[in-house]
């Protein structure tokens, strides 16, 4: 079981099949999230349902995960360690209109919220709340949050 630690629920202006195709080239997400340093994918390419990986971020250091669900253009979920907690990673993207909407879960292993896990996601979500923006515009898309 895990504990949500946070959610944000955002809208970009591509279809669904373009924003799936976009965001899953995790390589390429420094470009509009600076807290990321590196990120490195195996298998290369768009993320699948065998991919593992790593992701270097300030000011949390670095993390390692694998893809522990896959749903092709609906939703992946990677499970990686920071600091001393098992973070689980949930992206789900659904139509809406002529766009995206796209919803990122964040929860802490385990059936409560810890100190650590709160601390890491007061420090997480800031830095997702700036990386939002910079992707709905790298996506083209200059809405702001639902």
């Amino acid at each position: 079981m895990a504990t949500e630690l946070l959610r944000r629920d955002f809208s970009v202006d591509l279809p669904l099949d373009a924003a799936w195709r976009a965001f899953a080239d995790v390589a390429a997400w420094p470009t509009w999230a600076r807290h990321l340093r590196r990120v490195s994918v195996t298998p290369p390419g768009m993320i699948g349902p065998t991919s593992v990986g790593s992701l270097s971020f300030q000011p949390l250091g670095r993390s390692a995960f694998r893809i522990s669900a896959f749903e092709e253009r609906l939703h992946w979920e990677w499970v990686g360690k920071v600091l001393w907690l098992t973070i689980h990673y949930d992206h789900r993207f659904a139509t809406n209109g002529d766009g995206t909407t796209m919803t990122w879960t964040v929860s802490e292993e385990g059936s409560r919220r810890s100190a650590l896990g709160r601390l890491f996601a007061s420090v997480y979500g800031r830095l997702v709340d700036r990386a939002i923006p910079r992707l709905q515009m790298y996506l083209g898309s200059p809405k702001q949050g639902e």
